[in-house]
Formats: C-alpha cells, sequence, structure tokens
C-alpha cells in the first residue's frame, strides 16, 4: 500500500490486500485441528546459495497465520 501513494493505485492496493486478507482468513479457518500444525520452510537460491527467511520476515508471518509452524522461527534476521 505504501508505494501505491507514489502512483496514485491506493483503490487497486486497497483491493489487492483486501483480497489477500480474505484468503489468509479463509485459509486458517481450514485448519481443524489446533494441535496439527503443518511444518514450512521456505528458501530461495541466489547465486548458487540457498537463502532462507528468519523468523521475524513476512514469510514467516504468513506461515503462522495460516496455522502453519515455520521450522526457521527461531532464526532472526532481515528480510
Amino acid at each position: 500500500q505504501f508505494l501505491a501513494l507514489f502512483f496514485n493505485r491506493e483503490k487497486e492496493a486497497d483491493e489487492y490486500v483486501a483480497r489477500v486478507s480474505s484468503a489468509i482468513k479463509r485459509i486458517y479457518s481450514l485448519n481443524l485441528s489446533p494441535d496439527v500444525r503443518p511444518k514450512v520452510i521456505w528458501g530461495d537460491i541466489y547465486e548458487e546459495r540457498v537463502l532462507v527467511e528468519p523468523g521475524n520476515s513476512w514469510v514467516a508471518e504468513m506461515v503462522n497465520l495460516a496455522g502453519g509452524d515455520y521450522l526457521f522461527s527461531d532464526i532472526a534476521g532481515g528480510s
């Protein structure tokens, strides 16, 4: 939404955020048992190195919101 201000696209950004938020809530509601938390990892390959997102990243937040257990949640760092 921040970048949308520079391009006069606030309406589109707000609609996108609403759609994504709705999808996250829908996925979260599918988690039938609070004891079941799928284990999730996220990585990228960049210049022949595997990079993982730390536990304080947007990836970890999305996994948590969806009811998953992000395996690198104990690693802090920049995203």
